[in-house]
C-alpha cells in the first residue's frame, strides 16, 4: 500500500534514525518529522522561526533540541527546560544540535566567531560538561551514523568541506578528524569498515576510505551534480554540505528530497566492489510503494523514535533491532 508524506517546506536535513527499520528524520520548513519505512509519518514537532542548522528529538520523552541562532534550546512536552547561550551565528553560517548517549550536543561558534567548537551538555540542566575545537566556522553540518558508538560530523565550508568522527560514549569528548578536504562525508557502511565521500562542488568521483585508518579503498565514477535553480554553479556550497540522502535507492532518492540535489548518485554494495546507482528526479511529495525497501544511512545522532511509534520502538528493542 502506497503511503505519502507531503514536505511542508524547503528540506533542510534528512537523517536516518535506524537503517534496519528504515525510519528517517526529515527537517522541512518549521517541522521536524519522523517517517517510517513506507514514509508514513510517525510523529512531528513544530520548531520556532529562526532555527539554525540541525534539530533533533526524542519522542519517548517528548524532548526536542534546536539552535535558535544564539543559543541551544531544549524543550520537553512543548515547554523550554533550559537555554544555553552562545555567540550568534552570522549570515550563511550554521551548526546543529542532537541528542546522543544521554547528552545534548551542539556545534556552535567559538567566542572569536571565526572558529567553531563541539559542546556536550547535561540533558537535564544544560550545563556544559565538555568542549572541543572543530576548526573554521561552518556553513552547516550533517550527521552520519557509524558503528560502535562513533558518529560522523560533516562540516560544510566554502573553503574546504571536512569531517570529524565523534565517539559519543567516551567519558570525555573523543574526536578524530578525517584527512580529506573539499569532500563531503555522506555515509558509513553498515559493517563500519568503510566511509563514503562525495566531491564538494559536485564534480568528480565518489571516494571510499577505510575506517578507522582512512586509507583510500575505491573510487566510484559518478555523474556531476546539476546546477540548482538560481545558482550559477553546480551544487553550490549551500546545497553540497546538506546531502544526507546520498546512500539511497532510486525510489528513496526521489522520495526524500525536494530539490535538485536529489539526483546525486547513490552508492550500493555489490560483490567485491561498490557501484554508483543513478537516482531519479525529485518531488515535493514523498511517496513509496511496495517496491524495494529504502536503504538509508546508519543511526543518526538522535537516539530517538516517535510518540506515535512507542509500541513499534519497544518491539524493536525487545527483539534487539532498535538502537
Amino acid at each position: 500500500m502506497a503511503v505519502a508524506y507531503t514536505v511542508p517546506g524547503p528540506v533542510r536535513s534528512i537523517r536516518s534514525f535506524d537503517r534496519r527499520a528504515g525510519w528517517t528524520f526529515i527537517h522541512a520548513g518549521s517541522e521536524l518529522a519522523l517517517l517510517g519505512a513506507d514514509l508514513d509519518p510517525l510523529g512531528s514537532w513544530r520548531l520556532p522561526a529562526g532555527v539554525v542548522g540541525l534539530a533533533d528529538a526524542d519522542p519517548i520523552t517528548d524532548t526536542v533540541v534546536f539552535d535558535d541562532g544564539s543559543g541551544v534550546v531544549l524543550q520537553r512536552h512543548g515547554k523550554t527546560r533550559w537555554r544555553r547561550e552562545h555567540p550568534a551565528w552570522g549570515p550563511e553560517q550554521g551548526g546543529g544540535t542532537w541528542l546522543s548517549h544521554g547528552y545534548a550536543w551542539a556545534v556552535v561558534p567559538s567566542d572569536n566567531r571565526r572558529t567553531c567548537e563541539l559542546v556536550r551538555m547535561n540533558i537535564s540542566t544544560g550545563e556544559v560538561t565538555d568542549t572541543a575545537p572543530m576548526g573554521h566556522i561552518p556553513s552547516g553540518i550533517e550527521l552520519v551514523g557509524g558503528t560502535e558508538g562513533w558518529i560522523g560530523i560533516g562540516i560544510g565550508d566554502d573553503r574546504a568541506s571536512r569531517a570529524w568522527f565523534l565517539r559519543g560514549d567516551s567519558p570525555t569528548i573523543d574526536l578524530r578528524e578525517a584527512p580529506w578536504r573539499n569532500r563531503v562525508l555522506t555515509d558509513v557502511h553498515v559493517s563500519g569498515k568503510y566511509v563514503l565521500t562525495a566531491p564538494q562542488g559536485g564534480a568528480g568521483p565518489l571516494e571510499v576510505f577505510s575506517w578507522p585508518d582512512f586509507e583510500p579503498v575505491w573510487t566510484v565514477e559518478a555523474r556531476a551534480c546539476p546546477t540548482p535553480p538560481g545558482s550559477s554553479r553546480p551544487c553550490s556550497s549551500a546545497t553540497t554540505w546538506s546531502l544526507p540522502s546520498t546512500r539511497v535507492t532510486e525510489k528513496s532518492a526521489s522520495a526524500y528530497a525536494s530539490r535538485p540535489t536529489a539526483i546525486w548518485p547513490a552508492w550500493a554494495e555489490s560483490p567485491g566492489r561498490l557501484q554508483a546507482v543513478p537516482a531519479s528526479g525529485s518531488s515535493t511529495t514523498a511517496s513509496a510503494s511496495s517496491a524495494a525497501e529504502p536503504k538509508l544511512s546508519g543511526l543518526s545522532g538522535g537516539q530517538s523514535a516517535s510518540l506515535m511509534a512507542k509500541q513499534k520502538l519497544s518491539g524493536l528493542r525487545a527483539s534487539g533491532s532498535g538502537p
